[in-house]
């Protein structure tokens, strides 16, 4: 029994595990060794091969600057079709579906219901609506024939639809927010994908990210392997492995800091969150942001496609 435990926690070690409260990911010996390096390094290689074999052919932003975004993604006519779609499937699940209060902690459990759920984060609220709906029938469309294939090609992984939904973000002025504090989401390189459907204003307080972050330089090496053994001690306060990051600690690093990206309806934004990102503050009381999207993470250390 006690070695299969023992495997089942050496298995965190191969798969998409961050979290420093993990036995085996967050030994604070290991960690001392290069533990955490190792794993970065590694996603690394696997990823870089795992996308040159799809065959993507453009991605050069985004293997240079971690982020791309691709306006005037759709044609016309089946954008208005969809963005009409969305708008009354969202009116009607708030009619069906009241809206919960919302809060300013982290994040918080999925709030589910019939056809999606709702999650708290930060001073925002995320309300989360699944394709699989009569009222998404052109919508779902689209996904499964354009941008599915778009995301499996920039990840170098098949994307099942499944993976996408529309997010209706609604975000409230709030400074203390954790998701502006600039961080990154994971040990591993993963994108993150938004179609948006209504324009993003730099009020609305749009998605920053710090251009190239998403490479692992000397510098970063070093931020990252004093991170892990903070992180891996007994007493580590955070242990989450979504590390914050500072503008000095930016700088120190030779990155930029985070650079704001409102765009227009009818735009991609697709990022590499191994790289620094964040919420940018909004100018307005009540912000709000509609999108279809994907949180794209294949297997970590797996060099060809799945």
């Amino acid at each position: 029994m006690n070695d299969n435990r023992n495997k089942s926690a050496w298995r965190g070690l191969i798969d998409s595990t961050k979290s420093f409260s993990h036995p085996a990911v967050g030994h604070h010996g290991l960690n001392r060794a290069g533990l955490h390096i190792a794993r970065m390094a590694t996603t690394e290689v696997a990823f870089v091969v795992r996308r040159a074999l799809s065959g993507a052919p453009w991605r050069d932003a985004l293997t240079r600057d971690g982020i791309a975004v691709i306006p005037e993604f759709a044609d016309d006519e089946t954008f208005a079709e969809m963005q009409q779609e969305v708008r009354s499937a969202l009116a009607a699940t708030a009619e069906r579906v009241p809206r919960p209060a919302s809060r300013t902690q982290g994040f918080g459990p999925k709030i589910p219901f019939e056809g999606g759920f709702d999650r708290h984060d930060g001073a925002a609220l995320n309300r989360f609506v699944h394709l699989d709906t009569p009222l998404l029938s052109r919508t779902q469309r689209f996904v499964s024939e354009q941008l599915a294939p778009f995301g499996a090609q920039a990840v170098g992984a098949r994307s099942r639809p499944a993976k996408y939904a529309i997010q209706e973000l609604l975000h409230y002025r709030d400074d203390d927010d954790l998701q502006k504090n600039t961080h990154r989401d994971t040990f591993q390189p993963a994108l993150k994908l938004w179609y948006f459907l209504e324009d993003v204003r730099l009020e609305d307080g749009p998605f920053e990210y710090v251009r190239g972050s998403h490479r692992l330089n000397a510098a970063r090496a070093r931020w990252e392997y004093q991170r892990s053994v903070e992180a891996s001690r007994k007493n580590a306060t955070d242990r989450s492995g979504s590390f914050r990051v500072t503008d000095a600690e930016l700088l120190a690093m030779n990155y930029a800091l985070p650079e704001s990206f409102p765009v227009q309806a009818n735009t991609v934004v697709i990022a590499n969150v191994r790289g620094f990102h964040r919420r940018a503050s909004i100018q307005v009381d009540l912000a709000r942001r509609v999108a279809i999207h994907a949180s794209l993470r294949p297997s970590p250390f797996v060099p060809i496609p799945m």
